[in-house]
């Protein structure tokens, strides 16, 4: 077969050896997204009752509610973490974080970054933003435990009073085909008042010493849930991205057997051409 034709055929099992990988990473990526969800789910209902808890704790009337993380200072220094992926191939899920990371940047006054995964490292670095600190040693699959250093990390850097104001910027998981860019005030912490009024809690052994344990748990429970939150994105925008390749590679694989056909074609025309015309010269 002339050169072409064979070019052709190792492209086409070039292709197909690439389908063959994006087709299984997009099922790895679905296995782990339905995993992610339902943690998501799970993670977001114990934050609520954890919220639940502090709001019904904070009803007291026979002492303040006083705590370094709930304290409210005015704004100078804000540290946003930014929660990102160690892997690529993920569609657009760390340009959307990195887009907000560089707009807050743009609209606070001044603005350090700690980052969850080191994808979007170097782009935050570009756009001149301090990056304090990076954790990217967390399992693929976390738990609520190993994210206690994080938290720590982070809640002594509030009680310092060395940042005003932390923020928690993450993806949030709408459904299968959108996901959401979202930020929230990690510190000082908030809570949403109860809508009927309870009878106020008896705090053993006070109200503050319930705070010491409580108010770190929250934070703690929000930091996981946005982090299961990005994973389920992570991994919706994976298998999209691994879908979308593995069509593209489909088509590709078409058209080059097309475009193998056609040279067949026209070598097995030339050589037509080429016996006739050589018999026709051997006849005369």
């Amino acid at each position: 077969m002339p050169a072409s034709t064979r070019e052709i055929g190792r492209r086409i099992k070039s292709v197909k050896s690439t389908k063959q990988i994006t087709k299984a990473m997009e099922l790895v990526a679905s296995a782990k997204l339905r995993r992610a969800i339902e943690s998501a789910k799970q993670a977001y209902s114990y934050e609520e009752q954890l919220t639940a808890v502090l709001a019904q704790a904070l009803q007291s009337p026979d002492e303040p509610a006083v705590h370094p993380l709930l304290a409210v200072r005015p704004v100078k220094k804000t540290l946003v973490v930014a929660i990102n992926s160690n892997q690529g191939l993920a569609g657009s899920y760390n340009s959307g974080v990195a887009k907000r990371l560089i707009e807050l940047k743009r609209e606070l006054k001044e603005v350090d970054a700690v980052l969850i995964g080191r994808k979007i490292e170097p782009v935050v670095r570009h756009a001149g933003i301090t990056i304090v600190q990076t954790f990217h040693t967390l399992p693929r699959s976390p738990e609520s435990l190993d994210l206690l250093t994080v938290a720590a990390y982070l809640t002594d850097l509030y009680r310092t009073a060395q940042y005003d104001e932390i923020r928690l910027v993450s993806t949030l998981y709408v459904s299968g085909l959108v996901q959401e860019v979202t930020e929230r005030v990690l510190m000082p912490l908030t809570w949403k008042a109860p809508e009927v009024v309870q009878s106020p809690a008896l705090q053993e052994p006070s109200l503050s010493a319930v705070l010491d344990q409580l108010v770190p748990q929250i934070i703690s429970a929000q930091l996981y849930g946005g982090l299961l939150q990005s994973l389920a994105s992570e991994h919706a925008n994976r298998r999209r991205a691994m879908h979308s390749a593995t069509d593209n590679a489909e088509t590709m694989i078409e058209k080059l057997r097309l475009r193998y056909n056609r040279v067949r074609q026209t070598a097995i025309t030339t050589e037509i051409a080429e016996i006739t015309g050589g018999a026709a010269a051997l006849a005369n």
